[in-house]
């Protein structure tokens, strides 16, 4: 080959373009012609100084270094396709092919701002995938309860724990609606619709005693009802208002020369009363979330249909809890392990076998306490370049915004994961009752 002819192949040979057999041609002229091999040290120099000012500029930029490699490549080609078409007297054209790129780079570089704002809205983007993966298993969960068990009060005290916290994790899972008349509820527990059904006895069991009028009313007009149903809520209706508002469990105790009262009604209502003040609250729980202070000052503690000030105790029966849990919306585990004991019982095994039976399904729960999420995954590419095409203004009120959203989103993943444990605690309850263990 003639030197004219080796020096237009020394580019595809820098970039290993160069089949086997022309490969070993030119190397053989480069072996036997110090200009031509000279040549090629020349251009190996320009590409790899070039390459690391390019490497240089865009180092920082987040499109990850396969990406980043990639462009420094392409970059690098280019401008040495040019440079190979000047006089090489022309260098200084050359160098300012290498400095425009370079300058063009740091130009597409973003600032530190716009790095912060992109890793962070990165983060939550995964964070808010990370709480949708936990609710779709959460609903997937309870998909199989539902279908294990089936929406009757009547049933054995194991069926109905697991119908009642079912019910309350699906509130939890989707808020219900705002609730529909009570002309309407009456008239849907006769609904064919199995989904209307469940949904008007459950806003029905769940009325206070303060509705008993209007629902009687309601009852009366309704052309057509499950009789027997709302005969059995206008019942309890009656026998909760004639029990004084459902004060079905009660305790006083005096602590620290204070004397202490604590009640709950059936419809989960606790009142703390106190010689110079009384709080009201709409479940054991809200009572310790909004008054934590005095309860901790006086003693006060339990769940619900379990109260407890200083060394006193006060629990309704198994009924009377699941009937507090339904209305609250609570959770109690020792609730669903006495409802799992009681029906080991009924199905004739000793008590020293439920009970072993019950410390298992116990050791499996604490098994699914922390549930892991699949790992997300986000396009940091889009961020970055949604970020880079934000005005300052526009970049600032995202910033702005990040914080409350991140506060947000830890909440919603503190909530996910909780109910993504419960409601795999009530698939190893149910897929007991299903097997008849």
């Amino acid at each position: 080959m003639s030197c004219t002819e080796v020096r237009t192949s020394l580019d595809a040979l820098l970039d290993g373009e160069l089949d086997a057999g022309d490969e070993r041609t030119v190397r053989a002229h480069l072996a036997s012609c110090p200009s031509c091999a000279s040549e090629l040290e020349e251009r190996r120099a320009f590409s790899e100084s070039l390459a690391r000012s390019l490497e240089r500029a865009l180092d920082g930029v987040e499109s990850g270094d396969e990406a980043r490699h990639r462009t420094v490549e392409r970059m690098t080609v280019a401008a040495r396709a040019r440079a190979s078409l000047l006089p090489r007297a022309a260098a200084a054209a050359v160098v300012g092919i290498a400095a425009g790129l370079v300058a063009w780079a740091l130009a597409s570089r973003p600032t530190p701002e716009q790095r912060d704002v992109a890793r962070r809205l990165r983060e939550a983007e995964a964070r808010d995938l990370q709480v949708r993966d936990l609710r779709d298993q959460a609903s997937r969960e309870l998909e199989f309860v539902r279908q294990t068990v089936t929406v009757d009060r009547a049933e054995h005290p194991a069926a109905v724990a697991l119908n009642v916290a079912l019910s309350n994790l699906e509130d939890w899972l989707e808020p219900a609606a705002p609730r529909a008349p009570l002309a309407q509820l009456v008239a849907d527990t006769a609904s064919p619709d199995g989904n209307a059904r469940a949904a008007s006895q459950k806003a029905l069991w769940r009325l206070g005693t303060e509705s008993l009028e209007e629902f009687g009313q309601a009852v009366r007009l309704a052309e057509k009802a499950d009789w027997k149903f709302v005969t059995r809520v206008l019942n309890d209706l009656k026998s909760r208002a004639r029990a004084g508002e459902g004060r079905s469990v009660a305790v006083s105790q005096v602590v620290n020369g204070v004397s202490v009262s604590v009640t709950q009604g059936t419809d989960g209502r606790v009142r703390v009363v106190l010689p110079d003040t009384t709080l009201d609250a709409r479940s054991m729980g809200e009572l310790l979330e909004k008054h934590g202070e005095v309860c901790r000052k006086y003693g006060i503690r339990g769940h619900e249909g379990v109260l407890v000030v200083g060394e006193s105790t006060a629990t309704l029966d198994l009924e009377g809890r699941l009937q507090l849990l339904f209305r609250t919306g609570g959770w109690d585990e020792d609730v669903l392990g006495e409802a799992y004991r009681s029906w080991m019982t009924r199905g004739g095994r000793d008590a020293r076998e439920a009970e072993a039976k019950l410390k298992e399904l116990r050791q499996r729960w604490s098994r699914t306490e922390e549930p892991s999420s699949s790992a997300p995954s986000v396009d940091v590419d889009a961020i970055l370049k949604d970020v880079k095409a934000l005005t300052r203004q526009e970049l600032d009120k995202v910033r702005a915004g990040l914080e409350g959203r991140m506060r947000k989103l830890e909440e919603d993943l503190r909530s996910a994961q909780e109910l993504r444990s419960r409601a795999h605690v009530l698939r190893t309850f149910a897929e007991d009752l299903k097997k008849g263990r």
